[in-house]
């Protein structure tokens, strides 16, 4: 995205309705695979109870850890092979690493992977 450009704040804004419209699908893909088959149906209590304990720990504490990632990246500015980066610039590498990596692990994720017993 084109810095200080006239256009910036409509390049961000459909940006942020496509992440949106993805994040969408992906909380429903998410809850579809752990509620339909991934998690046994007799375990599914303790199972869940840790998964939702366990993202919303890291829900609350990830507001703390960026603060500290901002803070120690103050200093960072320059220019890399025409590309300008300053402190923020670890937060999106960071967020499309994740990406990746997210879409490295599902890619895995089958309709063969159903648990026995389970209905089509």
């Amino acid at each position: 995205m084109p810095r200080h450009a006239a256009d910036s704040a409509l390049y961000a804004g459909v940006m942020a309705l496509l992440s949106g419209v993805g994040m969408m699908g992906y909380s429903i893909s998410n809850e579809r695979l752990l509620f339909v088959s991934a998690v046994p149906p007799e375990k599914k209590t303790e199972y869940m109870a840790v998964f939702y304990t366990f993202t919303q720990i890291l829900m609350a504490l990830s507001p703390f850890l960026a603060g500290r990632v901002l803070a120690a990246a103050t200093g960072l500015d320059g220019r890399a092979y025409g590309v300008e980066f300053d402190q923020y610039t670890p937060f999106f590498v960071g967020s499309l690493l994740l990406v990746l990596v997210g879409i490295w692990i599902f890619s895995g994720v089958s309709e063969r992977d159903r648990l026995s017993g389970d209905t089509p």
